[in-house]
């Protein structure tokens, strides 16, 4: 069974939001991207972590 730590996906994706530079990140499409490639670089996530952050992510 897979263990999904939904807190750390949470944390995650918390600190995507905080990495925002608004000046480089000037536009939706931009924010988003970084916010993936954030979530896909976090080493502490599973791959189904990733998938369910980005999910989330999608979604917001």
């Amino acid at each position: 069974m897979v263990n999904i730590r939904k807190e750390l996906i949470l944390t995650t994706i918390n600190r995507a939001h905080a990495l925002i530079d608004n000046n480089i990140h000037n536009n939706l499409e931009k924010r988003h991207e970084f916010r993936k490639q954030i979530i896909l670089a976090d080493e502490s996530l599973t791959k189904d972590e990733k998938s369910i952050a980005i999910k989330i992510l999608n979604d917001l």
